[in-house]
């Protein structure tokens, strides 16, 4: 494969990745200061119906857009062209219409590192006293935008540049051995297409000599290193690496290079809001410079910085907690929790009975295990229906959860047998406990949600209180023995309780 036979595929696709209308007509504006005056008025609908989401990215950074707004009219005419331009292509990447479902591309995680590293490279072209930094942001933001195009016509040469390690990944000459072309200059040619002139292509372009263009470049090469550490938490790259290429590459020291980072990550949770990027609301200093704390010997934090930092944090820890809380739960609707009635299920009842009976040998403390089961609970399934069925199981465990003790273990044995286990009870406490429980459900009246009826049930029980020993810990000694007397007290007609005796 050669650059040739990409581009020449992708010509005969001339609608494979197409920007809107407004952007073309920006970049006209931009490129073409001549164009008809009605160009311009032709971009104002545009502006109006995004001027609630541009003006707050722009405030979120004064120091690169000191220009205030107050309409979409004073926008058009005192924001840079350029600045437009970079607003309109995150308006267009946020809508995503260019993406497919089967792309094999992971658009997001693409999108969220041309934006960081756009950022940051805005930023630092401004330190660098760049005339243009908006052109710094758009050539990081689609320095990569070949991949979109080539993981839908070349899916096996996409799919040999995402199996490169990081340390290939962010060096462009690595692509261009798979590739057989430069990937900088497929991007460029994709610009031109979409209307950028040849020469502000250039920075992507292999060997250009221009000091500017050069500049620029580094920029660009700079950016891959340092979206990757701010992006993977589990970067290759540590801090100094990417110090000591930014000293390396700008001549600029390290105190310069944690003030880049700093401002940005001052304003990026502000602006990234508004510009489609919610995750990063959160993001922090001390999140992105984890491995390099001596920042606060230097000073660079104000106490102000410092105390919005720590609520930051505290405020991500707070979600986490709340969302490791949820997928807990989750965890245990699907494996411990009976789906039906969401007490704990016959699995979970076997583990636990097991390492209480276990505990009990050990400290020499009694344990009681109550099986109770609802009298002719098949003939009124058949009559009623499984789902009044279903609901009564729901009632009578809703019943019960309510008046045990947190530390009993009330769970789901079978079809319609319940088991609950009382640590730590013994006589006469045990039977206490099961004959209330027993009364409660004789006492309990069902109402049938859908014939308004009212049903009065009554259960078989057994118990057992044991001071175990190594014996109960194997063949599941107590629950069969409990299952033993249930059965008697079913064969004698119900609405019995029995001990079992050993």
């Amino acid at each position: 494969m050669n650059e040739e036979q990409i581009l020449e595929t992708w010509e005969k696709n001339p609608e494979l990745l197409l920007p809107p209308d407004y952007f073309r007509q920006i970049l006209s504006l931009n490129f073409h200061p001549a164009t008809d005056g009605q160009l311009t008025d032709r971009l104002i609908p545009f502006i109006s119906s995004r001027f609630d989401q541009f003006i707050p990215i722009l405030d979120a950074a004064p120091f690169l857009y000191p220009a205030k707004c107050s309409t979409p009219e004073d926008l058009l005419k005192t924001v840079n062209l350029g600045v437009l331009r970079n607003l309109s292509i995150l308006s267009w990447f946020q809508e995503g219409k260019f993406t497919q479902l089967n792309d094999p591309i992971n658009f997001d995680y693409w999108k969220k590192e041309a934006y960081v590293s756009a950022s940051i490279s805005q930023s630092l072209a401004k330190m660098l006293a760049l005339e243009n930094t908006a052109d710094a942001f758009t050539l990081v933001f689609l320095k990569d935008i070949y991949l979109l195009p080539l993981s839908r016509s070349f899916p096996k040469l996409f799919e040999a540049l995402v199996k490169l390690d990081i340390h290939q990944r962010v060096k462009p000459a690595e692509q261009e051995k798979i590739l057989g072309a430069y990937p900088g200059d497929l991007s460029a040619w994709i610009l031109q297409r979409w209307g950028f002139p040849e020469s502000f292509t250039l920075p992507l372009r292999k060997n250009t000599s221009e000091k500017d263009e050069m500049i620029l470049e580094k920029i660009i090469l700079f950016s891959r290193y340092i979206a990757e550490y701010v992006l993977n938490s589990e970067s290759h790259f540590h801090y100094c690496d990417i110090e000591n290429l930014f000293q390396l590459l700008f001549n600029l020291d390290a105190r310069q290079f944690q003030e880049l980072l700093i401002e940005v990550i001052r304003f990026l949770p502000k602006q990234a809001v508004y510009a489609g990027f919610p995750e990063f609301a959160d993001l922090t200093i001390l999140e992105v410079l984890k491995d390099h704390l001596d920042f606060f010997d230097k000073k660079l934090l104000s106490y102000h910085d410092l105390m919005n930092e720590a609520f930051k944090a505290q405020r991500k820890m707070f979600h986490q907690s709340k969302e490791i809380h949820q997928l807990k739960m989750q965890i245990e609707r699907h494996y411990i929790r009976d789906i039906t009635t969401g007490l704990y299920n016959h699995t979970y009842f076997q583990e636990f009975l097991g390492q209480k009976i276990g505990e009990a040998c050990r400290y020499e403390y009694p344990i009681t295990l109550i099986l109770f089961d609802l009298d002719n609970f098949r003939t009124f399934n058949r009559e009623n229906g499984y789902n009044i069925g279903n609901e009564l199981l729901k009632q009578i465990s809703e019943l019960i959860k309510k008046n045990i003790r947190q530390s009993d273990i009330f769970a789901r044995f079978g079809g319609d047998e319940f088991a609950v286990v009382l640590p730590y009870t013994g006589l006469p406490q045990s039977k206490m406990v099961a004959e209330k429980i027993k009364k409660l459900i004789t006492d309990f009246e069902f109402r049938d949600p859908q014939q308004n009826e009212l049903y009065k049930i009554t259960v078989s029980m057994a118990y057992a209180s044991i001071l175990p020993d190594k014996s109960y810990l194997q063949d599941e000694k107590l629950v069969n023995l409990v299952l033993k007397a249930l059965k008697r007290s079913q064969k004698s007609g119900g609405n019995a309780l029995i001990e079992a005796s050993a």
